[in-house]
C-alpha cells in the first residue's frame, strides 16, 4: 500500500506548472525510477487504511493529467483492498494541467473508479464553484484523497468545511509548500489534516 502511494506521488512530479520545479522528459525514466526507490518523509499511510478499513465511500482529488496512469493502480488497490467506492474527481473544464473527463477517459480510469466533475475549471478546490452534484457527494463520502499542490493549497484554507477525514497525497515541489508541511523541497508526503473538527470529534 505504502509503495502504491509513493507511485502515485512520483506521477506527482510530471508537473510543468510549478516554479523552480523542473521536469526532464529525456530523463523521465531514470527520474521516476529514483523517485519509487524514495521514502515518505511525511507517512500516514497507516492511519489512512485504518480510516479506508472502515469507509464505504472515498473522494479522490485527480490532480494533473499527466500523473493519471500513477494514480490509478492506487485507486484500484484502495478500492479492492478495502472494498470501498472510489469516486475520481476531475474539473470540469481545462485549467493548466489539472485533469478532465477527457484525461480520465484516455487512461481508462473508470476501470477502477466512477469518475465524476467538480463543476469547476479553477486550480484547487473552491467549493463556492463546485456543482451541487459534487457537493453532494462530497457530503456523502467518508473520506477525501487530495492529491497534488494545488489541492493542499487551496483546502488547507477550508479544511473545517471538509468536516471528514481528509489525506494530502503529493510531492513538495516548491519551498513555500515543503515549509507548510515541515519537509525538505522534493520530499514525498502522505499527510493526514488535522482539522479543528476532527480533533473536537476525537476528544
Amino acid at each position: 500500500f505504502r509503495f502504491a502511494a509513493l507511485a502515485a506521488i512520483c506521477g506527482n512530479s510530471l508537473d510543468f506548472e510549478v516554479e523552480g520545479h523542473e521536469v526532464s522528459l529525456e530523463n523521465l525514466k531514470t527520474s521516476l525510477i529514483n523517485c519509487l526507490g524514495e521514502s515518505l518523509a511525511v507517512d500516514d499511510t497507516p492511519s489512512l487504511m485504518k480510516t479506508l478499513s472502515k469507509a464505504r465511500k472515498v473522494i479522490y482529488l485527480i490532480d494533473n493529467a499527466g500523473e493519471i496512469a500513477f494514480d490509478k493502480p492506487f485507486i484500484r488497490l484502495i478500492s479492492e483492498s478495502f472494498g470501498v467506492k472510489v469516486l475520481a474527481a476531475v474539473k470540469s473544464g481545462p485549467v493548466l494541467n489539472d485533469a478532465t473527463m477527457e484525461d480520465a477517459e484516455a487512461v481508462g480510469l473508470g476501470e477502477v473508479a466512477e469518475v465524476i466533475e467538480t463543476g469547476s475549471s479553477s486550480i484547487g478546490l473552491v467549493l463556492e464553484e463546485c456543482s451541487s452534484e459534487f457537493l453532494e457527494e462530497l457530503r456523502g463520502a467518508d473520506i477525501m484523497i487530495a492529491k497534488g499542490q494545488g489541492y493542499y493549497e487551496s483546502i488547507t484554507e477550508i479544511e473545517d468545511s471538509i468536516a471528514k477525514p481528509l489525506y494530502y497525497v503529493l510531492k513538495a515541489k516548491c519551498e513555500a509548500v515543503a515549509r507548510s508541511i515541515g519537509v525538505k523541497k522534493g520530499d514525498n508526503v502522505v499527510k493526514l489534516a488535522r482539522s479543528k473538527i476532527l480533533k473536537e470529534s476525537r476528544e
